[in-house]
């Protein structure tokens, strides 16, 4: 068994520039296929490699996790940059899986001070061009703005061609992606002055 989330698991790419490196799929449902396929030929042996929370949000899977142990969250690390941080710091606060895994937890009520950068609570058009975290929180919100205004499944394979995978059911994906659009939405609308950036 993988654990992964189906955001981070199948992994649309926020923008047509975000491929290979900026959009990983170590843990995406073709690769998971063919990975299977390696080890049983490997192995001489029957292997079924599942991610159980392939068509889960974050913010789902993070409410099965506090279902379990309130205090589990806080011991977990998403950051993309963790092994390149200070000690005293676990999460950048800036990358794309900080920022998910934000709202995740704050959908959920849990509010940790765990961030390098506090990108929520920032003035995000005042900060440059080249900054990390302006252009990953824009980036994001655009993702969820295309998922709030784009409601059939049609529209969204146009936008998204991978999701016609046999690894991947479509429907499930596009569900997933449409509340992860309504969590962000609900973390986002906490924060009155992000308004003029993710309207």
């Amino acid at each position: 068994m993988i654990a992964e989330n189906g955001q981070l698991a199948i992994h649309l790419p926020l923008t047509a520039a975000r491929i290979s490196a900026f959009s990983t799929h170590t843990a995406h449902p073709e690769f998971v296929d063919v990975m299977n396929s390696i080890l049983e030929i490997a192995l001489s042996h029957d292997i079924k490699i599942q991610n159980p929370y392939l068509y889960m949000t974050k913010a789902e899977v993070v409410s099965t996790a506090l279902s379990k142990d309130l205090n589990m969250i806080e011991h977990t690390i998403s950051c993309f940059r963790s092994a390149r941080l200070p000690a005293s710091q676990t999460h950048c606060g800036s990358c794309i899986p900080c920022l998910i895994r934000r709202i995740a937890n704050e959908f959920n009520g849990v509010m940790l001070k765990e961030y390098g950068i506090d990108i929520l609570s920032e003035n995000v058009a005042s900060l440059g061009p080249d900054n990390d975290a302006k252009r990953n929180f824009i980036e994001l919100a655009e993702f969820v703005r295309f998922f709030e205004s784009t409601t059939t499944e049609a529209e969204i394979l146009m936008e998204y061609p991978e999701l016609v995978n046999e690894n991947i059911d479509a429907a499930q994906a596009t569900n997933m992606y449409h509340r992860f659009a309504k969590e962000a939405r609900t973390v986002f609308n906490r924060y009155p002055h992000l308004s003029s950036v993710v309207a």
